[in-house]
């Protein structure tokens, strides 16, 4: 980067950071010019950007800088993760095709998989491995094959876009936004306007425990962090429960605080809960969440079902997933056991649970 640029980039951080002060800081105030230059000191010394140190409460007036240790930003995290994870084996984990045919080679349990799909002209039937090239054969596949209920997803995406579970009906399939459609208007849609490469595959149930304290019954996982040490030996870092807490949301991602979803840390012997941590955009930092906000039922003392399956799942599948040594998993507690929904490379520093110190140890003790 050239030194005109480095400048230009500082000045735009500095405008930016002094406009997110003003959100919880009157302007001038002592307060104000305070948040402003801790935060240009931050950003430019852990690789914050302005939005991450917002979110994570860093303008607010009592934030307590010795408490930095105990986060780390998104570029200082993935420069330690490429240095577990060789970048050119990444795709294995984010492509979902390859992941989910490699998890079923594996042996690793994951949800049905009913079709994929990578340049939308040959659709590839998973159930009994033929091609569904013709839009009649397309047709008959969508009326025929799938079943009451199915999840469409792009097979490249993050953070749950794209995603939709779709279910029958008396013309049709309708999905989570009330939309419907006939058999040969779904096939439409998918070779027209959905991304170039997509899968359908089963969904999930959660374990009638889950949807007791949630009172939601979409799909809701256990973000399992997995490290591979130089014994060759997996490692259960860090776990925490992504309970979905608002009403109409059917995914579980937390998007740094932006869907006001809560994530609740597990105590990884136990697999019990602790009371939840939600990141909120008003720049207020980390709020502690003692009860789920739509039932009323606490967190703490809750214990997950199927839990020392699901540890197991997630470290036998951690060594099947060498060279790459680091991976967040998202494993769904299911009636019938733990299930693998998917895996992270670059999975996102769960900042919220003040563990960054001690995860980040032993990822650099191990590389």
């Amino acid at each position: 980067m050239s030194v005109y640029r480095k400048i230009e980039k500082r000045i735009s951080e500095t405008v930016l950071i002094a406009k997110m002060a003003q959100r919880i800081c009157p302007f001038l105030s002592p307060n104000y010019i305070k948040a402003v230059v801790r935060n240009m000191r931050i950003c430019s010394g852990f690789r914050y950007t302005p939005a991450e140190a917002f979110r994570l409460g860093f303008f607010a007036p009592d934030f307590d800088t010795a408490r930095l240790a105990k986060f780390i930003s998104r570029k200082r995290l993935t420069k330690i993760q490429k240095k577990l994870n060789p970048e050119d084996r990444a795709d294995l984990a984010k492509d979902k095709g390859l992941f989910y045919r490699f998890c079923l080679e594996s042996s690793l349990r994951i949800p049905q998989l009913y079709l994929l799909c990578y340049d939308k002209t040959s659709w590839l039937d998973c159930l009994n491995n033929l091609p569904r090239v013709s839009s009649q054969q397309k047709i008959e596949f969508v009326t025929g094959k799938l079943p009451h209920q199915f999840v469409l997803k792009p097979i490249r995406s993050a953070y749950g876009k794209g995603v939709a579970v779709f279910t029958r009906n008396h013309t049709g399939f309708v999905d989570t936004n009330g939309s419907s459609f006939t058999p040969q208007e779904l096939v439409k849609y998918l070779e027209s306007d959905y991304p170039d490469a997509f899968l359908i595959q089963e969904r999930i149930q959660n374990h009638p425990d889950i949807v007791a304290l949630t009172g939601s019954g979409a799909l809701q996982t256990v973000r399992f962090i997995t490290l591979i040490d130089k014994k060759g030996q997996p490692r259960l870092l860090h776990a925490h429960f992504k309970p979905i807490t608002k009403p109409d949301i059917i995914i579980d991602t937390h998007i740094e605080g932006l869907l006001g979803n809560v994530e609740v840390p597990v105590d990884i012997e136990q697999g019990i809960l602790g009371p939840g941590n939600q990141i909120i955009d008003t720049g207020q930092g980390i709020l502690k969440i003692i009860e789920h906000p739509l039932t009323g039922k606490p967190f703490r003392g809750f214990k997950l079902p199927g839990w020392k399956q699901a540890c197991r799942l997630a470290t036998s599948a951690a060594v099947k997933f060498l060279p790459l040594r680091t991976i967040g998993w998202d494993i769904a507690l299911t009636p019938d056991g733990p299930c693998i929904i998917e895996a992270n490379v670059w999975w996102d520093p769960p900042n919220q649970h003040l563990v960054m110190d001690k995860i980040t140890e032993q990822m650099s003790d191990n590389i």
